[in-house]
């Protein structure tokens, strides 16, 4: 899979397990980041979708890093790396997700969101927000 021409950004996203898949050919999962209350698929490989599918569980906290990429016409999130957080108690989860609120994209970067479809989500406008 090529990077993605249209965007080319790496992003980290923090977030709580809501759906496994278990298909045969596509392997995905589905993330809600609840300070933005949006859900996000993210594709996965064998090797991740074992590890969540073995030690994970629905609501488990994931800090993933992953590429935008286009794939099927569309642009996707795809994992490179999955932690396992501890479960939040109060103000950890708020802790881990203000720092990636902090990651500002460069102008390179922030052009190619401009002109791609994943432009639309609010992650990305809060990423550009931040550059402001």
């Amino acid at each position: 899979m090529p990077l993605c021409d249209k965007t080319g950004c790496q992003l980290t996203l923090i977030g709580q397990l809501k759906v496994i898949s278990d298909e045969t050919q596509e392997k995905y999962i589905l993330v809600e980041n609840t300070q933005l209350s949006e859900l996000f698929f993210v594709h996965i490989d064998q090797n991740q979708f074992s590890k969540i599918h073995k030690f994970g569980f629905v609501g488990m906290l994931l800090s993933i890093q992953g590429e935008l990429r286009e794939i099927d016409q569309k642009i996707k999130i795809v994992a490179r790396k999955i932690d396992f957080l501890y479960m939040p108690t109060s103000g950890k989860f708020d802790y881990a997700q203000s720092c990636v609120d902090d990651v500002v994209f460069d102008e390179q970067h922030i052009a190619k969101l401009k002109q791609s479809n994943a432009y639309q989500s609010r992650l990305y406008y809060d990423a550009l927000r931040n550059v402001h």
